[in-house]
């Protein structure tokens, strides 16, 4: 009975394993389990798979290996390296192959042949049972369990029963997969239908939010119309302020009152005299004071434009005529008036004004650039007879010490290399002198170019420097330099000479009517006579109209002219009287007007564009001229702390060396650190004052924070 149930057991487990490996028959190569078993000096490896794998096997030297090489890919999930402490086997090894799509995944990997080195070279046999390879090492063989021999015939028998069993299981399998089939194919239907469902929803949504969003385009679009004709009415009425700007008068007085100090040179100036003589001696100011002139004259002749023109008329005449000689008299005036130009004569006065208002404004440019010229060299110098002064006393200080060190030196009381060091010292603090000599030399030739001086004239100033806080707001300096600047200021009024370019060439669209008279009394006798001209002259006029009319690059001319002559003595009537009227029609004539129109309005907005570059100009000269003084002031600071600590050190030094503790080089590097740091002082204080002479250049007044 325990023989049936064995064969029984053994032929099930070889029908599910037929059934089984149809079924995996697509599944990968999947190492499955690793054994080995050590007994003395023999060994046995088995290597357990999902599936049948057909393996190539052979064996490599130094060291000795057996190398099992499966023809399939097969994936495992063990480490690369095994090794054990005993045995005849020392390690497995598992080297990786190449990366295939098809495989399990993670944690798997494919690998291309497995190694087991051995501790020596020992005999091996290779055996496969089903999913099981067995490599049996060594000479011994280990021994096997035991198994019940099976009988094939009742085996066979046992099969043969089963066999219906089996059909029947494998119809009703597959009639459930058919099922299974069909019942997924109505799940993915019911799956599809409501996935139509939902997108026809969300359809219906999206074509709703699209009807709600074309709404609120509608509106949004008539709300954009309304603020673009908002935009347009404020652009115009920007437009019209800005042509409306009014400056203001600069608040500066003349800078020029008072007299300029007579034999200058021998005296000490300060630096209002030292911008006076610059002023009087300047050249591109009686230039710029000469085309101020000119200007001028230009708006009274275009004021004299707007009347109309007179001119007296005398004429005495003697000829021959018919072998007679006779005389003849005429005197009277002729008159000219523009009846309607387009308003071209109106604008010609007052961009002859504005023009003015320009050369005026570029007249204070002058004396602007002039008076920060003069005072940046002004305090250039200052700074250099400061530093130049303070070298001296630096000099003089430690030649006094050097004296005293070069005694004890003599008597053996200074080494020589502390000696050698206070003479380094002396020496870098003369050559110190010489550059600070040459650097004043320097400013005193700027200061004189500036004044337009002679140029080895030798000016003494005043060159005493004193810290004065001020307190300068940046948004007062940008409003006064909106107002006061003559680089902005001219710009602004380069746009309304512009503006009113561009009406002229406008003006010559319109039609332009003109009226003239000429009224005269006139005679003409032949001689001889004994009657005087004086008392028989007659009455002549002459009156009448003309009248331009643009069309297009045409022009169509009328003149109307009614005509009363004296009567001659080459007439036989008393009087002569006719009417004339004119036409005269040009084509193609004035193609010019076109072009002016275009080249106004391109210069007009050219203009704008350099009154916007004006004003960032501006800007950024103010803010720069203000960063500029706060940097100052800063440095002032700092300068006036150190030299309170290098007094205190210079203090310490000089009673270190009352007691011996220190040499005279290291109290003559006190002196120079002090004296090197008073005169940055003075050269801070110099940037102090040029920052400010700065912004007063760029708000346009000068002296303005004194």
């Amino acid at each position: 009975m325990k023989i049936k149930l064995s064969v029984l057991l053994y032929l099930f487990i070889s029908v599910t394993f037929v059934f089984a490996a149809k079924i995996l028959a697509q599944e990968p190569f999947l190492l499955q389990n690793v054994e080995y078993q050590s007994y003395d000096s023999a060994a046995k490896l088995e290597i357990e798979t999902n599936r049948h794998v057909e393996c190539v096997i052979y064996e490599l030297e130094d060291p000795h290996r057996i190398v099992i090489d499966p023809l399939d890919t097969v994936w495992c999930d063990f480490e690369e390296k095994v090794y054990f402490e005993e045995g005849v086997v020392k390690s497995i090894k598992f080297i990786k192959g190449r990366e295939t799509p098809d495989g399990p995944g993670s944690p798997y990997y494919p690998f291309d042949f497995v190694t087991v080195e051995l501790r020596s070279p020992y005999p091996y046999k290779l055996q496969e049972n089903d999913y099981i390879l067995t490599l049996n090492i060594g000479k011994d063989k280990i021994p096997e369990e035991e198994h019940i021999p099976i009988d094939m015939d009742q085996a066979k028998m046992i099969e043969e029963a089963f066999a219906d069993e089996m059909t029947v299981e494998i119809e009703l399998r597959k009639e459930t997969e058919a099922l299974s089939e069909l019942t997924e194919d109505r799940m993915e239907i019911d799956i599809t239908k409501d996935e139509l469902n939902k997108k026809e929803k969300a359809l219906n949504r999206e074509e709703a939010d699209l009807a709600k969003e074309k709404e609120i385009l509608k509106e949004d679009k008539a709300k954009l119309d309304k603020d673009k004709e908002d935009l347009k009415k404020e652009i115009k009425s920007l437009a019209r302020k800005r042509n409306e700007i009014k400056l203001p008068v600069r608040p500066v007085t003349d800078i020029l009152k008072g007299e300029i100090p007579r034999d200058y040179l021998n005296k000490r100036l300060a630096l209002d005299d030292c911008i006076k003589i610059a002023l009087v001696n300047s050249i591109s100011i009686k230039a710029t004071k000469e085309r101020f002139k000119l200007a001028r004259m230009k708006v009274n002749e275009a004021f004299r434009e707007l009347f109309p023109e007179l001119t007296f008329i005398l004429d005495e005449t003697k000829g021959k005529v018919s072998e007679r000689w006779y005389l003849g008299r005429k005197m009277g005036f002729e008159l000219k008036q523009v009846v309607f130009h387009g308003g071209e004569q109106m604008y010609l006065w007052k961009q002859a004004k504005a023009n003015l208002n320009v050369a005026e404004e570029n007249l204070n440019k002058v004396k602007e650039d002039i008076i920060f010229e003069v005072t940046k060299a002004y305090y250039e110098l200052a700074r250099a007879e400061n530093k130049h002064n303070f070298q001296q006393e630096l000099l003089e200080d430690i030649n006094a010490d050097f004296d005293i060190a070069k005694k004890e030196f003599e008597f053996n009381l200074v080494s020589e290399i502390d000696f050698m060091n206070i003479e380094s010292s002396i020496s870098q603090t003369y050559h110190t002198l010489l550059t600070t000599q040459n650097s004043l030399s320097l400013a005193q030739l700027g200061l004189n170019k500036v004044m337009n001086i002679d140029m080895d004239a030798e000016v003494e100033i005043d060159s005493k420097l004193e810290y004065k806080e001020l307190n300068i707001n940046l948004n007062n300096c940008i409003e006064l330099a909106l107002k006061y600047r003559p680089d902005y200021r001219i710009r602004v009024l380069n746009r309304e000479v512009a503006h009113f370019t561009e009406k002229l060439a406008q003006s010559q669209t319109f039609p332009q009517i003109d009226i003239f008279g000429k009224f005269m009394m006139a005679k003409e006798l032949l001689e001889p006579t004994h009657e005087s001209l004086d008392n028989r002259l007659d009455s002549e006029n002459v009156m009448g109209a003309t009248v331009s009319l643009p069309l297009g690059p045409h022009t169509l001319d009328y003149q109307k002219k009614r005509v009363k002559l004296a009567p001659t003595v080459s007439t036989f009537e008393s009087n002569t009287f006719y009417d004339t009227s004119k036409y005269r029609l040009g084509i193609f004539d004035n193609m010019g007007r076109y072009t002016e129109m275009t080249n106004a309005s391109a210069g007009y907005k050219d203009s704008l564009e350099e009154l916007n570059k004006a004003e960032q100009e501006m800007q950024t000269e103010v803010r720069e001229a203000i960063y500029s003084l706060s940097e100052s002031k800063l440095k002032i600071r700092n300068v006036l702390n150190n030299i309170t600590l290098y007094n205190k050190e210079l203090e310490v030094a000089r009673a270190k060396k009352g007691l011996g503790e220190i040499t005279f080089y290291d109290l003559i590097q006190s002196k120079v650190k002090l004296y090197t740091e008073m005169s940055l002082y003075k050269e801070t204080l110099g940037d102090y004052y040029t920052s400010v002479a700065r912004i007063n250049k760029a708000i346009g007044l000068g002296g303005y924070f004194n």
